[in-house]
């Protein structure tokens, strides 16, 4: 059955609320086994609502589904939530060459900084800055796919967002393709696609610019905190595993690519020819828990970063890989077998490669690396700190450290295949030549240069 919700009289005026006749299209689709809901050529606005198995959501070209300004509206058995939602579901399908606007703005005072729990301030903060900028009371993250399988989402373009934009969680043979994601990089935990405790998932030819990751990969049961991101987690002790992402643009004040792990594993992960722009990190592996982190590869990447002001996390690494506890009691876990192929980047940092304790890291794979280090307008502010946030409260997040090429601490196996550097630098000297290696075990380097201009 195909709804076009103009035939229940929905408005698309842009300030009629049509969250009930939505819901009312969706829960016909249900009833029926499934069907398509058409959000045709209008400003619709909506709240809230639950989308269930074999349906499609298709909105138009002209269609602009657009998420209510207010907090009231988007609230799920009493939890924060954004304003799509999916359960236990099959064959969901959301396309179109419409647009999804989150309209975030409300949900921010951006003429204040976000103090990402540091407890600096951040002085003469103006709206020109890079952000992050203060956030109020919002929604949760607009697209939850929670325990769900064979799902699409494609072609459609979304345009603002207060928390996560799409969030996989314990899902299953997904594929998100050809997805526009353009946010305002000022705005924190804008997340682009979020992926936790999920298998088989596809992304592919998607474009995305963030003010938080653009895409990030998760082994996360259930979060401590951030009320905002709870609706979808089911606390399942799943590994994200068997996920291949390809052919996207990326851009992030924040990395670009995060692979992360609090609780559970993440493993089997494929990334290939990727564009990284003007981001603060390019790729990110984080382990801050006793999940493992492992069989990851990085293949085919463009990467140009540079340092932003603000409390973003990251100081312009093109790759990052660190494991470091964040919480009392609970040792981070393992990275192992992470390769990196055919990457070129232009940065104002190096790479970093950091274990808290020895044997944490092993097995990391260099392999044709053409990285260029080139100061920034704000390189001075980033010169002599190595960023590890986050850490445990007793740990230092910004360790004193000069910038080299790389800088790899307490490794077990690295090897290093046809790395070259070129250093472009000014009277200020701020790079130093050579890596950096401290008690690493199983060194292997297979042609290495450094060029200063």
């Amino acid at each position: 059955m195909r709804i076009n919700i103009l035939s229940l009289n929905a408005k698309g005026d842009g300030k009629t609320l049509n969250t009930k006749i939505i819901q009312r299209a969706c829960d016909e689709c249900a009833k029926r086994g499934g069907g398509t809901i058409i959000i045709p050529e209008g400003r619709f606005l909506t709240g809230h609502f639950v989308i269930g198995s074999y349906t499609t959501l298709y909105i138009e070209k002209g269609g602009v589904l657009l998420s209510s300004p207010k907090l009231e509206d988007h609230i799920y058995e009493e939890k924060p939530a954004g304003l799509i939602f999916a359960k236990n579901a099959k064959k969901i399908v959301i396309k179109g060459k419409g647009i999804i606007d989150g309209q975030p703005e409300p949900f921010f005072d951006f003429t204040q900084d976000h103090d990402a729990g540091d407890p600096i301030p951040v002085k003469n903060f103006t709206r020109s800055q890079d952000g992050p900028v203060k956030p109020l009371k919002r929604p949760g993250n607009l697209i939850v796919l929670s325990c769900c399988s064979n799902f699409l989402i494609e072609d459609i373009k979304i345009r603002g967002s207060s928390y996560w934009t799409i969030h996989i969680a314990d899902s299953t043979d997904g594929k998100i393709r050809n997805v526009t994601i353009e946010h305002d990089q000022r705005i924190p935990n804008n997340d682009g696609i979020h992926i936790t405790n999920s298998k088989k998932i596809i992304i592919r030819g998607c474009k995305i610019t963030t003010g938080d990751d653009c895409i990030a990969i998760s082994g996360w049961t259930k979060p401590k905190s951030e009320p905002e991101i709870h609706l979808g987690f089911s606390a399942k002790d799943n590994p994200s595993k068997d996920i291949k992402v390809s052919r996207c643009i990326l851009s992030s004040r924040s990395a670009a690519i995060r692979v992360w792990t609090n609780e559970t594993d993440v493993c089997n992960v494929k990334f290939s020819n990727i564009i990284i722009n003007n981001s603060n990190r390019g790729i990110g592996v984080f382990s801050r828990g006793k999940g493992k982190i492992s069989n990851i590869s990085f293949k085919n990447f463009r990467i140009t970063t540079r340092y932003h002001q603000g409390r973003w996390w990251g100081k312009a690494e093109p790759i990052h890989i660190s494991s470091i506890p964040v919480e009392e009691d609970v040792m981070s876990g393992e990275i192992e077998n992470i390769s990196f192929k055919n990457i070129k980047a232009t940065s104002e940092n190096g790479i970093v490669i950091y274990s808290f304790l020895k044997g944490l890291i092993k097995k990391v794979l260099l392999s044709n690396i053409r990285l260029t280090l080139k100061p920034g307008n704000n390189t001075i502010a980033n010169t002599g700190l190595l960023d590890l946030r986050p850490v445990r409260t007793d740990l230092k997040g910004e360790v004193p450290k000069e910038i080299r090429p790389l800088i790899a601490e307490k490794i077990d196996t690295l090897e290093i295949k046809d790395f070259s550097v070129n250093i472009k630098t000014d009277s200020n000297e701020k790079y130093k030549l050579n890596p950096s290696f401290e008690e690493v075990q199983n060194i292997v380097i297979k042609k290495y240069s450094e060029n200063k201009e």
